[in-house]
């Protein structure tokens, strides 16, 4: 996968949380999901997709900076 797929991927991800989007969201979640805000909270799939759907958990702004991406094999 390269940079320009992954940073596409990432685009429909968090237009999806913004928006809400929970049928794209679960799609997009591995069973084994995790969420680690700022603040050292850890939510697991189910967790956070309740927390989109329930509209607990919303964005107002959402401003990315310095962002790399690297590739070693399959992880990136």
């Amino acid at each position: 996968m390269s940079t320009e797929e992954i940073q596409k991927i990432y685009a429909l991800w968090k237009d999806a949380v913004i928006k809400g989007d929970i049928q794209l969201l679960d799609k997009m979640y591995a069973d084994n999901f995790s969420w680690t805000n700022i603040i050292g909270t850890t939510n697991n799939k189910a967790e956070n997709l309740y927390k989109v759907s329930s509209g607990n958990l919303r964005y107002t702004s959402w401003v990315n900076k310095d962002i790399s991406i690297d590739i070693a094999e399959d992880l990136a």
